[in-house]
């Protein structure tokens, strides 16, 4: 009920003065026919005068009818009675939207303005926290990369220690900032698909915007999945064994959850293209990482603690 309440507000929003206008004429012309096609007759229009009742006088008791009139010189009888009733009501509920929509333009004006003014600065600010985390996981990643592979192109390979050092830094960056973005994007859904039920956000809203967000959220999959890739499958193990493993699942899951509304309300192709894109990778992701799961009573992980999210400072 309440979907078919908003899509008849969506439609009634979406018409314009000019289809309001030519609507109300139609609906005079219609019943003016109708009234004339049926007297005279039990069921048509009786006048007080013996002239013929042609087209004319059939537009002008549906004008004086749909108007609330009622000058009295023309009264409708059988099933005419139910047509003036009908035109009642159509011609007030098409007044009243276009005097409505005649008072409020301006008005609807600068409060469309403002909407689309507040959404795509609340978008920005979801974006730059997702950039931040992105931007994190990169500086790290690439900087840790050939110290994890087998062959480090001829440098020195580094020590147990060292690999260790390095391993715990990745899983606190990870924690961190699998973390950040989940939060971000568990917030960014509860506002989207609100924003998606009480109107028709993605008309309104900069298909650019959506699509560098999309980029953005695609952008820390993408370098997340090489990076694991790129490493021996033991030494992944390690760096995703427990939270960081855990919320890295859960970063794909919110991901997923996002684009299936973004594909479902957008009407944009590019948009919906992206996400689909952006989709499929989690998907690939989720199948070609594997995430070790172990009971919480198992007291050896694999060479690793179990962090909590208030222990994320990097050593």
């Amino acid at each position: 009920m309440k979907e078919f309440r908003l899509k008849i507000f969506l439609f009634l929003n979406r018409l314009s003065i000019l289809q309001l206008s030519g609507s109300f004429l139609v609906v005079i012309l219609l019943f003016g026919v109708l009234y004339t096609s049926f007297t005279p007759g039990i069921n048509g229009v009786n006048t007080l005068q013996k002239e013929e009742f042609n087209i004319w006088k059939g537009l002008y008791f549906s004008i004086v009818t749909i108007s609330s009139l009622g000058y009295g010189d023309m009264q409708p009888s059988g099933v005419s009675r139910l047509f003036s009733v009908i035109e009642v009501i159509l011609g007030l509920a098409i007044m009243g939207i276009l005097i409505a929509k005649l008072t409020s333009s301006r008005l609807s004006y600068h409060v469309k303005r403002l909407y689309v003014s507040d959404s795509h600065r609340q978008l920005y600010r979801y974006q730059s926290k997702i950039r931040t985390a992105q931007s994190e996981i990169n500086n790290l990643t690439s900087t840790t990369l050939h110290k994890l592979i087998e062959t480090p192109d001829g440098k020195e390979i580094p020590s147990e220690k060292e690999i260790k050092t390095i391993q715990d830094r990745i899983r606190r960056n990870f924690l961190k900032n699998f973390s950040e973005v989940s939060k971000v994007l568990n917030d960014l859904i509860t506002y989207i698909d609100a924003e998606t039920k009480s109107g028709d956000y993605f008309s309104e809203i900069s298909s650019n915007i959506i699509k560098d967000l999309g980029d953005t959220i695609f952008e820390i999959i993408k370098q997340a999945h090489q990076f694991l890739s790129s490493i021996p499958e033991d030494k992944r193990a390690r760096l995703l064994y427990g939270d960081p493993g855990k919320q890295y699942s859960e970063l794909l899951k919110y991901i997923k959850r996002l684009c299936a509304i973004i594909i479902k309300y957008s009407k944009d192709n590019e948009v919906k293209l992206t996400f689909s894109t952006i989709e499929s990778g989690c998907s690939k992701s989720q199948n070609e990482i594997v995430i070790i799961s172990v009971a919480i009573y198992d007291i050896n992980p694999p060479d690793q603690k179990n962090e909590s999210p208030t222990d994320l400072k990097d050593n």
